[in-house]
């Protein structure tokens, strides 16, 4: 795709190393958490899947971050997420409150899905696998 994520792709990319720079396109809702783009070349991301992933493992402990005194300028962004469900969709949507970021959780919910697909704990779905 375009943008800021196709300079940077050119910028540090070289013929050994295509995948240097990873783009993510959070939607939704979608049937997979996540999916490969081979032509777009993006993962294409649950987001509501992938977040409650993340957050259960938070509060069972698998996710651990420096003492509160050292983080919680980026912590209390986690604070800021508000969980919701829409009868409409029939589904629980995440969400933040207005004007409190939530970037700090985006950035380690990103690490998170690179640092697993890395180790194989979470696979992408192909283009070959959309319809099994």
């Amino acid at each position: 795709s375009g943008g800021q994520n196709s300079r940077l792709r050119r910028a540090f990319m070289n013929s050994r190393a295509r995948d240097i720079v990873a783009e993510f396109h959070l939607v939704g809702s979608s049937r997979y958490p996540l999916r490969w783009d081979p032509v777009n070349y993006k993962y294409i991301v649950n987001r509501t899947q992938l977040m409650k992933k993340l957050i259960e493992e938070v509060k069972t402990g698998q996710v651990r971050y420096p003492a509160w005194s050292e983080s919680a300028t980026y912590l209390q962004e986690f604070l800021n997420i508000t969980v919701e469900y829409s009868e409409a969709r029939r589904e629980t949507y995440y969400d933040h409150e207005t004007g409190r970021p939530d970037d700090g959780f985006f950035s380690l919910l990103f690490l998170y899905m690179m640092a697993h697909i890395h180790t194989g704990k979470l696979r992408p779905v192909g283009p070959d696998q959309l319809n099994n």
